[in-house]
């Protein structure tokens, strides 16, 4: 009876054994993977805040009347944030609605992201100014 209990209180069977070994190869693979898109994702989220904040910050630059009289027709400037190269693009045209003539301005950002795929984030200004 002694001699009983004790096979029953054995250790785990080798079919059980290789049964956890197989799960654990299939899901660290998957895992990995998982926390790399992950990290993917976080970098383009950083860039696109970081394209968002330079368009903010030109079009509060174009809420002074001075500023919008000495922009030129178009205007680029390249500038390294974050370990990354962005490009501002101001673009002034004019813009006439019946009587009124004012001028459009839009304010472009373009960056590549660390994969090397071209990403765009694009914000449109119609600045209320006259053109004499």
């Amino acid at each position: 009876m002694n001699t009983l209990s004790r096979k029953k209180q054995g250790g785990f069977l080798l079919l059980e054994a290789l049964l956890a070994i197989l799960i654990l190869s299939l899901s660290v693979p998957a895992m990995a993977l998982l926390f790399q898109q992950a990290g993917r994702s976080s970098t383009a989220a950083g860039c696109r805040t970081i394209a968002l904040q330079l368009a903010q910050a030109e079009q509060e630059k174009l809420k002074a009347p001075a500023v919008l009289q000495l922009l030129k027709e178009n205007d680029e400037r390249v500038l390294m944030r974050g370990g990354a190269e962005y490009r501002v693009i101001r673009e002034k045209r004019p813009f006439s609605l019946s009587s009124l003539h004012l001028c459009q301005v839009d304010i472009t950002v373009r960056w590549s992201d660390p994969l090397n795929r071209k990403e765009m984030c694009q914000l449109k200004i119609a600045a209320l100014r006259r053109q004499d």
